[in-house]
């Protein structure tokens, strides 16, 4: 039983040995042609100018104005904010339990000083 199993084995992986060709590898040179539609090149385009504009990563500054867990006190003091400031941005955030408000975007100290709250 034991000769039938190992000549079995040795059957199996003998085959499995040949199994694998010894061919050369052959490269074969195509060419890829791309058909875009040149309506991706202007919305590149136009995507690349909105991110070079983008204040997202402007150096500046931003008032902290407030940090409160009272929701009326909050949207009291950004209705202020808005009718008085209306070119500035007003920025609330919630992280429980407190509301976090910041305000504008200023390049430099002195704009930040001359916007009297």
């Amino acid at each position: 039983m034991k000769k039938l199993y190992g000549l079995l084995f040795f059957i199996i992986s003998s085959t499995a040995g040949f199994a694998q060709t010894d061919a050369a590898d052959t490269v074969v040179v195509t060419k890829v042609t791309v058909h875009k539609d040149p309506r991706l090149d202007i919305l590149a385009k136009a995507e690349a100018e909105i991110n070079s504009v983008s204040a997202r990563f402007v150096k500046g500054y931003r008032l902290f104005v407030l940090k409160s867990n009272n929701r009326e006190y909050a949207m009291k003091v950004r209705s202020y904010l808005l009718q008085n400031f209306p070119e500035e941005k007003v920025i609330m955030t919630y992280q429980s339990p407190f509301i976090k408000m910041k305000f504008g975007d200023f390049e430099d100290k002195k704009t930040l000083n001359d916007t009297a709250i």
